[in-house]
């Protein structure tokens, strides 16, 4: 992802109430209501993976592209957070096996909501997997040219308790996450740790530092050597 992620713009967009002056009282109630909006913004990951049946097969990839094209998000009643996701919310997808990788970002252009029959009939595509009862509406999707795998990341997130069988914090379908998680799948980086020195290389140091002080030292003190 190249530019400013999508992330950094809605913080940024967030942090600026702060710095604008204070509201006229006719604008004072749409501020509210934007604040509330932006206090409560939220960080989650969408899985797509496969689905299987005597009817119809799909592939988590296949499952991805569908929603992309139609820029929305199907949830089922028993979807876990399904009530708690927000239009502003922040989204990186994911898309399970084989791929088990993160494959873009969108923003939430709506609050979960329960779809019309019209509705449910044009974004089922005539298949019983896609026909969904409620779901969300999908903007500014971005996906990636290059896949970020989950392997190279769990070690570094926080909501991954245990590394070495990170599928099981992937399960659910929705999983919301910390903004610095968030950053981090986005980034495609990893923080830096700190290095530890050689003893080689301390020695090193060591030697550079004395021999500076030495010269110093020469430098203000040879007048006085007889």
């Amino acid at each position: 992802m190249r530019g400013t992620s999508h992330w950094s713009v809605a913080r940024q967009s967030a942090n600026s109430v702060i710095d604008d002056p204070p509201p006229s009282p006719p604008a004072l109630a749409g501020l509210i209501t934007t604040l509330e909006v932006r206090r409560t913004l939220n960080y989650w990951i969408f899985t797509a993976a496969s689905h299987k049946e005597k009817s119809e097969s799909l592939t988590a990839k296949q499952v991805f592209e569908r929603r992309m094209q139609d820029h929305f998000w199907g949830l089922g009643e028993n979807t876990k957070n399904r009530k708690n996701v927000r239009k502003g919310d922040l989204v990186v997808f994911y898309r399970a096996t084989p791929e088990q990788s993160f494959v873009g970002t969108a923003h939430l252009a709506s609050d979960s909501f329960e779809l019309k029959a019209e509705e449910q009939a044009t974004l089922s595509h005539d298949s019983p997997f896609f026909t969904s009862k409620y779901g969300v509406w999908l903007d500014a999707i971005e996906v990636w040219q290059k896949p970020r795998s989950m392997a190279g990341l769990a070690s570094i997130l926080k909501f991954v308790k245990n590394p070495t069988q990170w599928g099981s914090h992937l399960q659910g379908g929705i999983r919301q996450v910390e903004e610095s998680d968030f950053a981090v799948i986005t980034s495609g980086s990893t923080p830096l740790k700190p290095s530890t020195p050689s003893v080689e290389e301390l020695e090193a140091q060591s030697l550079f530092a004395l021999e500076s002080h030495l010269e110093e030292f020469i430098e203000h003190n040879w007048s006085k050597v007889s």
